[in-house]
């Protein structure tokens, strides 16, 4: 039988909130330090605030994040950086519901922040290749982080999404 190597890979968590996590072993070392900030800035909290950010510890990431609201089951575009937005149609996504992106796309990041959600834990995502046509890129690796205003319920989740380019 041969493997199904479209498939995604199956996002991963930890039962724990004690990092590192074996399920949060990245391919690409940028996504580590992802992590590594998110971690040193949550302190003792379950999760940190989204203050609490230090853009210049990430900046080299900045074009690849994505950030969502959190609003009961309804996720909401925050912020799309520059190499993120290309996946996207031209539009103003800000505030939008996630479910305005291309069906494709739509389906797999609403699917990966309801997880992010229930498991209350940083998630890794794999697409083993690109879904969408037209667009020059393989696949991709992502890391998603929640963060909460008051430490304890998740009201944005971030991601940072490291696309991998075809040859």
């Amino acid at each position: 039988m041969v493997p199904n190597t479209n498939k995604t890979e199956l996002p991963l968590r930890c039962d724990e909130h004690a990092y590192p996590c074996p399920a949060l072993e990245f391919r690409n070392p940028e996504l580590h330090k992802f992590l590594d900030h998110w971690n040193e800035i949550r302190g003792v909290h379950e999760f940190p605030n989204r203050k609490a950010i230090i853009l210049r510890a990430i900046q080299s990431l900045l074009p690849w994040v994505h950030m969502y609201n959190v609003d009961g089951d309804i996720f909401r575009f925050r912020l799309l950086g520059t190499e993120i937005a290309k996946i996207f149609p031209p539009m103003d996504y800000l505030a939008e519901p996630v479910t305005i992106s291309p069906p494709m796309v739509a389906e797999r990041l609403i699917e990966s922040l309801r997880l992010v959600k229930q498991n209350r834990s940083p998630m890794r995502r794999i697409e083993p290749s690109s879904s969408i046509p037209g667009y020059e890129y393989k696949g991709s690796e992502s890391c998603f982080v929640p963060f909460s205003s008051n430490g304890t319920d998740i009201d944005m989740i971030s991601a940072i999404t490291m696309l991998d380019f075809k040859p």
